[in-house]
């Protein structure tokens, strides 16, 4: 079982950084989608056994959710804090 769970998280890696990059051609309904399937796709990588599987879906659901979440909430609270 845990097998297939680093499978599975690194098919929703895909998932997600294929749904990121379409954030570049206007899509800009994809990005929660991205940071659901991303989050999803951590949590299966954290309990799958290892694998190279498992660490590229960590490490990639990891950027794509700090890209997605931790970057603008830095920028938006400690640079751009002026109207």
């Amino acid at each position: 079982m845990k097998k297939w769970l680093g499978l599975m998280a690194f098919v929703l890696f895909v998932i997600a950084a294929l749904s990121y990059a379409a954030l570049f051609i206007g899509s800009d309904e994809l990005l929660f989608m991205a940071v659901m399937v991303s989050a999803v796709g951590f949590i299966l990588g954290l309990f799958a056994e290892k694998s190279s599987y498992k660490w590229i879906s960590l490490v990639g659901n990891g950027l794509i959710l700090f890209v997605a979440i931790v970057v603008p909430m830095f920028v938006t609270t400690f640079i751009w804090n002026t109207p």
